[in-house]
């Protein structure tokens, strides 16, 4: 187990196949330090704890274990620890990449959409769960060949991360599935005010019948799912809005509606949330 990011250590604490390196850190609270990606790409999740992170300088937010992070080759992360914290990355190999996506873009005839190394998202561990809980319970069973076993899963994980990160929007768009649709629509007008009704007349089916299929699919209804979306946007943006500011670029009507909905989600007010992450900001060493 890792207790800092240098490359040295590194080597030292990783398991390898030809196209995955998997690395384990055990961060304690209060550390402090730089990350690097170095020539490949990396998906940074969190198996405990959580991360305030600014990458290349510039996207800056707090993330835990229901998010991972897309880091690409060449990335600097600057974090801060505020709680134990159990991280593992996963390496991927350039040529399981470079192979899917050429298989990508010649099977639905479009070119990839261009990673901006200053624009850095969060994404939903939901995403890729299945794989990384397979690639995890893979590496524990006693068998001779899981090494290629875990390479025929990281096959499927970069196929799944390429085509749900980097297609045009709307080559994602099905409209035989209304649940992909409205969650893809969902997240593509997270700053704007949307209506089921809209949605339902779109997909040819009822309100009632949409809402329904939803909420078996996801769990929630799809005011639920469009309020958290949000609410974990807000996040983000209020490391350099105010308060009104996120609120009102979020598609909120109601400020103090708003401010409910963030303390119900995370325990504390947006005002308070702000003011702890610019702590943080303020205590990190001068570089």
């Amino acid at each position: 187990m890792l207790y800092n990011f240098t490359r040295c250590l590194e080597k030292n604490s990783e398991y390898e196949t030809d196209y995955l390196k998997i690395l384990y850190y055990d961060l304690k609270k209060g550390y402090k330090g730089t990350y690097r990606s170095y020539e490949y790409n990396r998906i940074c999740t969190i198996h405990s704890g959580s991360k305030h992170v600014t990458i290349n300088e510039g996207s800056q937010f707090v993330y835990s274990p229901s998010e991972f992070i897309l880091l690409p080759p060449h990335s600097s992360v600057e974090m801060d620890i505020p709680e134990d914290t159990n991280a593992i990355v996963f390496e991927i190999s350039d040529q399981i990449v470079d192979k899917i996506k050429d298989n990508i873009q010649n099977k639905f005839d479009t070119a990839l959409i261009h990673e901006d190394a200053n624009d850095i998202k969060l994404h939903s561990i939901k995403t890729i769960r299945s794989q990384i809980s397979r690639i995890n319970n893979t590496l524990m069973i006693n068998d001779p060949d899981k090494g290629f076993l875990i390479d025929l899963i990281t096959q499927e994980l970069v196929y799944h991360l390429i085509k749900n990160n980097f297609l045009p929007d709307e080559m994602n768009y099905n409209l035989n599935d209304p649940i992909e649709y409205t969650l893809k629509y969902m997240h593509t007008h997270i700053h704007e005010a949307i209506y089921l009704s809209d949605l339902a007349n779109e997909l040819n089916i009822s309100q009632s019948s949409l809402s329904s299929k939803f909420k078996t699919a996801t769990g929630f209804t799809p005011k639920e799912y469009f309020n958290m979306i949000k609410i974990k946007k807000s996040k983000d943006e209020l490391l350099s809005k105010s308060v009104t500011e996120v609120c009102y670029s979020l598609g909120f009507e109601n400020i103090s509606y708003f401010i409910n909905l963030f303390k119900k989600h995370y325990g504390e007010t947006p005002k308070k949330y702000a003011m702890r992450m610019s702590r943080y900001n303020t205590n990190r060493p001068l570089r």
